[in-house]
């Protein structure tokens, strides 16, 4: 018998067990912004704390409003999430992993003012900078990948908003 294996397996399974303590114990909140009533929801993956829905969505399953990036105006003690953040939470398979946060294929909103992919393509905002651009999320229906690059600031995109300093 391996003493060194089994305390390994011991620390994996008291980590697991305060996972599920931890998620056990998340009480969803629930307040008004803007005219439209927001819950939260647990990552299970890392605990944070988001929004049930976009930004400016009605439903759940709504899409929300369009924003330019820096444009959407966030509750108190919420963010748009980081490029880091984004990586925390979206896994590779996207299609089975993040089922939680419910992420509606809104398209997006050329400067036009026209609207392209919708029920194809979820466009994400993170809060991050690159250059003159700035780092985006891409969920497509053809694809279980999550995408991510620097794309126009000025084209509108999906904003899902992270609770503020609650890592756990």
């Amino acid at each position: 018998m391996d003493i060194n294996k089994e305390i390994i397996d011991m620390k994996a399974a008291l980590a697991a067990l305060e996972a599920k303590v931890l998620l056990n114990t998340f009480k969803s909140e629930s307040f008004w912004f803007q005219g439209f009533e927001y819950k939260t929801v647990q990552s299970p993956t890392t605990g944070r704390i988001w929004l049930d829905r976009n930004l400016g969505a009605r439903l759940v399953d709504g899409d929300g409003g369009y924003f330019t990036f820096g444009e959407a105006l966030c509750p108190d003690g919420y963010e748009v999430p980081s490029d880091e953040e984004w990586d925390a939470e979206l896994p590779n398979d996207w299609k089975t992993d993040i089922e939680w946060m419910n992420l509606p294929l809104a398209g997006i909103r050329g400067t036009n003012g026209s609207f392209y992919a919708r029920g194809g393509s979820a466009h994400l905002w993170s809060s991050t900078r690159s250059g003159g651009k700035a780092y985006r999320r891409l969920l497509v229906t053809s694809a279980a990948t999550v995408y991510r690059d620097a794309a126009n600031k000025a084209k509108g995109r999906s904003v899902r908003l992270i609770k503020k300093d609650n890592e756990l």
